[in-house]
Formats: C-alpha cells, sequence, structure tokens
C-alpha cells in the first residue's frame, strides 16, 4: 500500500477539495485515486459510510424538534379547547339560570336575561341600580357574553341613573361584537310613560337601535317631563355647549326664565364640567375599556315642579383617584385631626370647593362654584357628585357625604335648581 502525504496535494485539503478521509490513516485522499489501486477501496467504503451516517442524523433531530412543536401545539389546542368548553358550559348554566326569572310569554334565545331594576335611580335605589350596571359590565364587556335587556318591570327611571345606564350600554355596543352582533340587544318597555321617556332622552337612537316598538306606546304622552336628548363627545367645544343650553333654556323659557347673564354663567359651568372630565378623567387608565374622553350630558325639566336637571357623566378613573398632591395634603390633615381614613367622599367634598383646580389656568375652577350660585339662587336646589365609592351633596340647607360599597365606575354630576320666577344670578 502506498502512503500518500496530504501535502503532496497543491488544491487543498479536505472533503470541499475533492477528497475523502482514509479512515486507516487518519488523512484525507484526493477521490482521483480512489479505484486506482494506489487506495484501498475500504477507506473509501468507510468513509462514504460515516458521510452516510450524520446525513441520516440531520432529518432525525430535525423530526424529532418537529414532532416537539407538533405535541406542543396539540397541548395547546386542546387546552384552549377544554378552556372553551368550560366557558360554554358556564355561558349555558348562566342563560339558564337568568332566564328562570323571565315571565313564560318572553321568547328564550341562547344570551345572558338581565331585567332592568323596578326603581332605576341612585338616590333611592342605588345598591340595587349600580349591581345592575355592574353586572351588566361584568356580562358584556368582561366576559363576552350577549346580553338581553329588559324593561319588563321599570316603574321609575331617574334621569341620573339613566344617563350612566345608556353610557355603559354605549360603552359596550361599541367595544364589543359577539359573532358579528353587538354585545348587548333589548325589548321595548311595557309601560307607555317608560317608553317615551326612553325615546325622548334618546335612549334608541344614540345605542343605534331602529325605534318601532307597538302601536300603543307610540300613543302614549307624558306632559309632566322633558327630557333633552343625549349629547355625547370626546372633545369639547363652545358650539355644541352653546346648542345644549339654547335648547335648555328654550324648554324652560315659560316656567324659568334666566337673563342674558345668567344663561352664559350657566354655559360657562357646563363647559368647565365638560373639559374637567376630558382633562382629568382619564389621566390615568380606568379598570375598564373607554370610549376615548368621552362624557355623556342630558338635561330634564319637571313642568309641575319648575325644576330644572342637568346632569354629567364620565367613565374615567374617579375624583379620588385624579387629586393633586396639594388638596390630598388638605383631605389628610382633616381626617388625622378627626381620627378617620380618607374616604372618596371627602375627596370630593375637597375638590369641588370653590376655586379648587390642578389645571394652573386663570379662569379655571369656576364650574363647582357657578354651580353652586345658582343653587343659592333660586327656590329650592342641590348638587350632588358621585364618584367611585362616594357621593357630596351640597344644598342651601347643608351638605351631605355617603360612601358606598360598590363603586359607580366613573363620576356624574347633577345640577339641579327650582324656582317660581325668573332665574338672576349674581357677578361671580
Amino acid at each position: 500500500m502506498i502512503r500518500t502525504s496530504v501535502m503532496s496535494f497543491p488544491w487543498g485539503r479536505g472533503a470541499a477539495a475533492g477528497a475523502c478521509r482514509d479512515s486507516h490513516n487518519a488523512r484525507w485522499v484526493p477521490r482521483l485515486l480512489i479505484g486506482s489501486g494506489l487506495i484501498p477501496n475500504r477507506c473509501f467504503h468507510l468513509a462514504e459510510s460515516d458521510s452516510t451516517e450524520r446525513v441520516r442524523k440531520v432529518p432525525t433531530q430535525r423530526q424529532i424538534v418537529l414532532t416537539r412543536l407538533q405535541q406542543k401545539r396539540e397541548q395547546r389546542r386542546a387546552r384552549r379547547h377544554r378552556s372553551t368548553t368550560k366557558r360554554d358550559r358556564e355561558f349555558a348554566r348562566l342563560v339558564l339560570q337568568y332566564q328562570r326569572s323571565l315571565p313564560p310569554e318572553i321568547p328564550r334565545r341562547n344570551r345572558i336575561a338581565l331585567i332592568v331594576p323596578n326603581r332605576l335611580s341612585l338616590r333611592d335605589n342605588y345598591n340595587e341600580t349600580v349591581a345592575f350596571i355592574n353586572e351588566l359590565r361584568t356580562h358584556a364587556l368582561k366576559e363576552y357574553r350577549p346580553v338581553d335587556m329588559f324593561f319588563e318591570r321599570v316603574e321609575h327611571l331617574e334621569p341620573a341613573a339613566l344617563t350612566v345606564l345608556t353610557a355603559e350600554i354605549h360603552r359596550c355596543r361599541n367595544l364589543r361584537r359577539i359573532s358579528g352582533r353587538p354585545a348587548v340587544s333589548g325589548y321595548y318597555p311595557r309601560d307607555p310613560a317608560i317608553y317615551r321617556q326612553l325615546q325622548e332622552i334618546g335612549f334608541f337612537r344614540l345605542l343605534d337601535i331602529e325605534d318601532k316598538p307597538p302601536e300603543e306606546l307610540r300613543k302614549a304622552t307624558d306632559v309632566d317631563r322633558r327630557v333633552l336628548p343625549f349629547l355625547t363627545d370626546a372633545t369639547v367645544t363652545s358650539e355644541r355647549s352653546a346648542k345644549f343650553v339654547d335648547l335648555l333654556t328654550e324648554v324652560i323659557a315659560d316656567a324659568v326664565p334666566m337673563d342674558n347673564q345668567s344663561q352664559r354663567y350657566l354655559q360657562g359651568a357646563i363647559i368647565e364640567a365638560m373639559k374637567n372630565s376630558a382633562e382629568h378623567a382619564y389621566k390615568l387608565r380606568p379598570h375598564y375599556q373607554a370610549l376615548g374622553h368621552r362624557w355623556w350630558l342630558t338635561g330634564v325639566f319637571d313642568k309641575v315642579a319648575n325644576e330644572v336637571s342637568i346632569i354629567l357623566f364620565d367613565q374615567g378613573v374617579g375624583i379620588p383617584a385624579t387629586l393633586e398632591p396639594d388638596l390630598l395634603d388638605i383631605i389628610e390633615s382633616l381626617t388625622r385631626a378627626q381620627g378617620l381614613h380618607p374616604r372618596d367622599s371627602l375627596m370630593i367634598e375637597v375638590a369641588t370647593r370653590p376655586g379648587q383646580t390642578s389645571t394652573g389656568q386663570s379662569g379655571r375652577g369656576q364650574g363647582f362654584k357657578t354651580m353652586r350660585k345658582f343653587v343659592d339662587a333660586c327656590d329650592d336646589g342641590d348638587l350632588i357628585v358621585y364618584s367611585n365609592h362616594g357621593n357630596y351633596l351640597y344644598a342651601r340647607s347643608g351638605t351631605e357625604r355617603g360612601d358606598r360599597s360598590l363603586s359607580l365606575g366613573g363620576t356624574l354630576i347633577q345640577w339641579r335648581f327650582r324656582h317660581s320666577g325668573p332665574v338672576m344670578v349674581n357677578a361671580l
């Protein structure tokens, strides 16, 4: 056997240079010499088998990796299937549970059936009203479950509570669609007066629901109360507020007239409340997804009592969560002196004191001051603010604070005044 030195081949060494491994002598030899008799064929066969063995290992390792990936996909698919099956079973159980409370004549659908409380009111029935709204929010917004609402048992609709409910439905219908349909739907009430109130306030228009009730509901008349259509937006413009004030003053012109100066103060207070909602309510991320920096505004005129109510609501984080450090220092000193813990109601009271503003801009912080002026200038009235767990009421007779176990999920301002003659607010 001729031993061939690797250094005798000027074209290089290794398999890339057209050589193969001589396993006997541990050297690389040119492939041209294989089969010439100079190099034993066993060298070639051994080298070839080594190369083939290495090539066979590559797809084997690749196949192992692919198999493991496939197993992980199947495991994830099985977990999703179990989770989906569990959710489906829970949804089916809830559907049956809620349908038990429906009257027999109401058709059953594969949706969560929620019955509106007979008294939807924040003043008289706060816990049940807020619990119902939270239930709607949880099913439609958090759990992505379709919901049907029934107004069968409603006997009283407070405009403030209806504002909060409508805002929640508006959010759920715009942010959640299930099987291509809005998450929240409902049925017409049986009471013609309740239908008239919903229709006047723009409940069906705002929620993009086709208003085609039975003929007996269309014949309903309610001359004792006039409800202004909802106004909602994520920005603040003087044109929209001026349009709302013009419509309100037109409605109350005969019963509660106002001079030009009072109308300007009224518009200024509304604009200030809108700006507070847009600038402060959404500084932090709310617990639930919001429709931008949106607010909802409406007005109600009770012709019998000569009473005007203006209602503004936002779904932000609430007044207690957006207080500036200097106001928090005031609250801490007050609670320390009384040996109490800071509560939402006290934070609301401090925030609504005249002149309090966190913008640092001149002319701001006058909204609540103007509202108090209207309350003081009229025969009767009050200003009540609900925010998170607390509420604060200002009236000529005094103030009240209260704290609840359930959070409203935003801030609502209800400004009510009643007067037997023209309203004249002195210069501020």
